[in-house]
């Protein structure tokens, strides 16, 4: 059985912005990476990124999942210098648009699924990163993204201006809590009753 980290939080930048810094993998936004090459064609399914740490790691990684439609991808690590102490990991960005709140705003979902291998001190450490990470994305300076706020968010508005709330976005929300509520109700040791309509 593997085990699977997950960490959430809300950051106050526009799913757009946040999902142009991610997209590439390069990680340009996160402190701990010194630098990032990839294939010709980077950021699509099967292609690989080598990113270098500062503290002198090279890890070779795979996207082995990219969804522009729901803001979601995921890539593994396929090799490591120096070594990792367990089979393997594949790692996950879920973004979701956050539609209420005077700032636009993105719920953003880490997960990592390691092998069954993987020690306490391994998932530990992925839980202390991933905070990093909401940290460091919470730093982004959405002019430095290179592409346009409207591009990333898939043409979508993502502040409502005076318009009518954008119906994606109320949806995206509605889904988002509704996941947290089944989410806290069965980690507390609750039950949940699902009514379905056909």
């Amino acid at each position: 059985m593997s085990s699977r980290i997950y960490e959430s939080a809300i950051i106050a930048h526009p799913i757009g912005v946040l999902w142009d810094a991610i997209r590439g993998l390069d990680f340009s936004w996160l402190p701990e990476v010194k630098s990032a090459s990839a294939q010709a064609k980077s950021g699509v399914v099967g292609s690989t990124r080598e990113l270098t740490y500062k503290d002198g790691t090279v890890q070779t990684i795979r996207v082995t999942e990219v969804s522009d439609q729901h803001h979601s991808l995921s890539y593994e690590v396929i090799s490591s210098v120096p070594a990792i102490s367990y089979l393997s990991v594949i790692h996950s960005f879920r973004l979701h648009r956050v539609s209420t709140g005077e700032k636009a705003s993105t719920f953003v979902e880490l997960i990592s699924d390691y092998s069954k291998d993987a020690g306490r001190e391994v998932t530990a450490d992925s839980s202390f990163k991933k905070k990093d990470i909401f940290a460091a994305l919470s730093k982004i300076d959405a002019k430095s993204v290179s592409a346009s706020t409207t591009a990333g968010s898939g043409g979508l508005d993502t502040k409502s201006n005076g318009k009518a709330a954008d119906p994606i976005a109320q949806a995206d929300a509605y889904r988002v809590e509704t996941m947290r509520v089944v989410y806290e109700r069965l980690r507390k040791g609750g039950f949940v009753v699902c009514v379905c309509s056909v």
